[in-house]
């Protein structure tokens, strides 16, 4: 593994250099990120050529905000990385030690070692390999620092980080974009607990003044009571997951999967099937429209509204192709559902009928749907953007 430089010394800061390299890059590439108050600079790969590339520079100050310019510098590969202001360096050269410093590395999974750009480069499998370097003070990123990364992705369509240093994060996405992302100290996750031994949680939602959430594989519902309690309120029948909770009429629901029902929730641990709705097998949404409850499900795209006399009436399938209604929201006054495979959001004009309003870029699933600032928003997979609804199908991507 070589030590780079760069040319262009006016983005750089040599208090605390950090690399690394990844297997599942498809392309060599190198960072440079300064850092000061609101100011950041990162890094993005135009073209590469034996020894050099030219690069793109992206620059943000003092705003929340994106505001780019662009120029171009050269990369020298040949030289090697200055050592003054030097933290550590890990160049992967047959071992995960610091060559520099004293903050050696273990490596965990079952990584080996390639050719890299200079000598050798360690190359992970992008599912449980990692090196992990032990706390120390030297490497508290504090003031002004440089963090410099040489990495080369094999798979395209997933999210791989690259380091990960407390509130500091530098990765690459499943369309090839560097990002370098930080968090303030300030905003912590404290732990809540778990609920119950169960492995996934589906979703969450108020109701009644307390925090509910549905899980993965028993069907369970859990409700918050402070600390890191959660008192399971009961199992929704027979079922392997809760997809979906939401409370109607002073009442929570909860759809789930594998029956293909929706159930009440009565108190204590009881649960209520209001029953299967037709071929059902999932029920993926569930939104409160109208003052009436609505469903969303699979395998038929169909959406369900329901009646007072205790059943079900179809509201009319949901487009053409695939399978599966993930989102559901009302905006507007309108009620709005994005579906699987197609990556279409569609709004609810009455009767059986409902409107296109238009593909999300590449956007495969549309998962989650929001209502922000007036605006709708929606998001999925698998490009991991985020979309902005601007009508009547227009959507603009607000990055990833």
């Amino acid at each position: 593994m070589g030590k780079p430089n760069v040319k262009n010394r006016t983005y750089r800061s040599s208090i605390f250099s950090f690399l690394c390299i990844g297997l599942f890059f498809v392309f060599t590439f190198f960072i440079i990120i300064h850092f000061s108050e609101a100011t950041f600079f990162s890094w993005t790969q135009n073209d590469w050529s034996s020894g050099n590339a030219t690069t793109t520079a992206t620059y943000s100050a003092n705003s929340d905000d994106w505001a780019y310019y662009s120029s171009s510098t050269n990369i020298d590969f040949s030289t090697q990385i200055s050592t003054s202001g030097l933290v550590s360096y890990w160049s992967f050269d047959s071992d995960v030690d610091d060559d520099f410093g004293s903050n050696n590395g273990t490596a965990s999974g079952s990584p080996t070692y390639a050719t890299g750009t200079q000598g050798q480069a360690i190359s992970l499998d992008g599912d449980n390999d990692y090196v992990e370097v032990s706390d120390d003070d030297t490497l508290d990123l504090t003031a002004t620092f440089t963090i410099s990364v040489w990495v080369k992705k094999g798979e395209h369509d997933r999210y791989q980080t690259v380091l990960d240093k407390g509130p500091f994060k530098i990765g690459i996405t499943n369309t090839n974009k560097v990002f370098f992302q930080i968090t303030d100290d300030s905003e912590t996750f404290v732990n809540a607990g778990s609920l119950g031994s169960e492995n996934r949680v589906y979703c969450l939602t108020e109701f009644d003044g307390s925090l509910y959430g549905s899980t993965y594989p028993n069907a369970s519902v859990y409700r918050y009571d402070g600390g890191t309690t959660w008192t399971n309120v009961g199992a929704l029948g027979s079922n392997e997951r809760v997809y979906s909770l939401v409370s109607f009429n002073g009442k929570l629901y909860g759809g789930v999967y594998s029956s293909g029902e929706v159930y009440r929730y009565d108190g204590g641990t009881t649960w209520t099937s209001l029953g299967q709705l037709s071929s059902t097998t999932r029920i993926h949404s569930m939104a409160v429209f109208e003052n009436k409850l609505y469903v969303g499900t699979s395998p038929n795209r169909i959406v369900y509204r329901y009646n007072e006399d205790g059943t079900w009436t179809s509201m009319g399938t949901v487009g053409s192709t695939g399978d599966r209604l993930y989102s559901m929201i009302v905006f507007n006054g309108d009620l709005y559902v994005g579906n699987n495979t197609a990556g279409r959001v569609y709004r609810y004009d009455g009767g059986t009928t409902w409107t296109d309003t238009g593909q999300l870029g590449s956007m495969a699933d549309i998962h989650t749907l929001a209502v922000y600032n007036h605006g709708l928003y929606a998001g999925g997979y698998s490009s991991g953007e985020v979309y902005r609804y601007d009508g009547p199908s227009n959507w603009t991507s607000l990055g990833v």
